[in-house]
């Protein structure tokens, strides 16, 4: 499996600290690195079979409590939710 985005190593990458590197995009991009991550994330329950652990990782998130919590906050319904929907249209 290939090495998730971790914040560190981003900051690492610009020779930045995690917390500088988190306002710089944020200002930059006009939204925080989380939600950016969980915009990713949004589509991997529609387009493959990874488990919630594995979509999770795969985008920067080592937590999985922390992960369903932002995604929740970002986009207003969880992960489960938007996969149920895609097994009732394929039904």
């Amino acid at each position: 499996m290939e090495e998730p985005p971790r914040r560190d190593n981003q900051a690492q990458s610009v020779g930045m600290s995690a917390s500088a590197f988190c306002h710089a995009f944020k200002r930059y991009f006009d939204m925080p690195l989380n939600a950016y991550h969980v915009s990713k994330a949004r589509r991997e329950p529609i387009q493959t079979n990874a488990t919630i652990t594995e979509i999770a990782f795969r985008n920067g998130f080592n937590n999985l409590s922390h992960f369903n919590r932002q995604f929740l906050l970002h986009t207003g319904e969880n992960l489960r939710t938007i996969r149920e929907r895609k097994h009732s249209y394929l039904d």
